[in-house]
């Protein structure tokens, strides 16, 4: 899993519970503590990334969030996962009217806005990928997640990266370059102040001074893979890819390998980057076990994923009386009462669905399948 910036230092600022509780002044010395590392002590902070919210309008945290702002931190925040209209219903900090404020809605793998995210024509700035976001959790291994939540940190990781360009972008000027090199949505008009979508390329390439290609991005890729940490032992994996993903479909099960990767453009062709050192192809179904399977959120979730490798785990129920084993788990909790419709869509095969009440996969009471 690839974040937006990897050269970036977090500070982490925890003040809710395990389970998403928290007080507002809690909330206000967490945004006073980054601010303060910023003026007292001379830490770099610029960005927070804040998906959070709750609670009514506190002239407290207002004045928190204008004091970043006079020490230049920019405040990222999530719009809400109601499907609502925060012109007609404020969330906060979302709302707060600042020039350090950037409030952040959440679209889809079709460019649209996702069912669950808040919107709001003058109060929601721009959108982010926020539906089936991948990403490693506590403890090991990989979850996909979906919400305003996940397409906050596209947008904080994107300025950290425009402030590497630009290090002396003030929190308006930095604002301004957000909004102002979105892609622009036809769905998303009216719905958001922008009417459009982040595009980190296009932010990093109106700040540049020099030719945007040359200097930041890549024409071409090629991946090398080794089963030792010796690069003079890899072989190409593959030449000439254009994105930044790769699905290695040759990898064993339960093998260790490495890879490198070198980019390639106008400038000429980079070293060999470090290893991805002892990455582990343990399955290309990493919520192949029902203790493993990926959370669903929200009122419309979606997913993606693969039962390439899946197996047949001890206790697993046969599905609508189908064998086979190649099964993967999802878990969702219903946020309301009311009907729930799930269907498969994509798949080159016939799939099975089945529904479950349950925390046991030996357990396991069938609703529906």
């Amino acid at each position: 899993v690839a974040g937006v910036n990897w050269e970036v230092s977090l500070m982490g600022l925890k003040f809710l519970s395990a389970s998403g509780s928290g007080s507002t002044s809690d909330a206000i010395q967490a945004i006073n503590y980054a601010t303060m590392m910023r003026t007292r002590y001379g830490q770099n902070v610029r960005v927070t990334s804040n998906s959070w919210g709750g609670g009514g309008s506190s002239d407290a945290m207002r004045q928190a969030i204008e004091a970043g702002a006079a020490a230049d931190i920019l405040f990222v925040a999530a719009a809400g996962n109601d499907g609502a209209d925060n012109d007609a219903n404020p969330q906060y900090p979302a709302s707060y009217l600042s020039e350090a404020v950037v409030s952040v809605a959440a679209t889809n793998r079709n460019d649209a806005l996702a069912s669950f995210s808040n919107y709001g024509a003058t109060s929601v700035d721009l959108a982010a990928p926020g539906a089936g976001i991948v990403s490693t959790v506590p403890g090991g291994g990989y979850a996909s997640y979906s919400g305003t939540s996940m397409a906050t940190p596209h947008v904080a990781g994107a300025a950290a990266l425009a402030l590497a360009v630009d290090p002396s972008l003030s929190v308006a000027d930095l604002k301004t370059a957000l909004l102002s090199t979105v892609d622009g949505v036809s769905g998303l008009t009216g719905k958001l102040l922008t009417g459009g979508r982040l595009n980190a390329g296009t932010l990093l390439a109106s700040l540049s001074s020099e030719p945007a290609r040359s200097s930041l991005f890549a024409d071409s890729y090629t991946l090398y893979r080794g089963e030792s940490a010796d690069p003079t032992t890899a072989t190409v994996l593959a030449d000439g890819l254009t994105g930044t993903t790769y699905l290695d479909s040759a990898a064993a099960i339960d093998s260790v390998y490495h890879y490198w990767v070198t980019a390639t453009n106008d400038l000429g062709t980079s070293p060999l980057s470090a290893s991805d050192s002892g990455f582990h192809a343990a399955s290309r179904s990493p919520n192949d076990a029902f203790a493993d399977r990926f959370v669903l959120e929200g009122v419309a979730p979606t997913a993606t994923g693969t039962n390439v490798d899946a197996t047949a785990e001890p206790g697993e129920p046969v599905h609508h009386g189908v064998g086979g084993g190649k099964s993967v788990w999802w878990t969702w909790t219903a946020p309301a009462a009311g009907t729930v419709v799930i269907e498969t869509a994509g798949s080159d095969f016939d799939t099975v669905l089945a529904v479950y009440d349950g925390s046991e996969v030996a357990n396991l009471t069938r609703l529906v399948s």
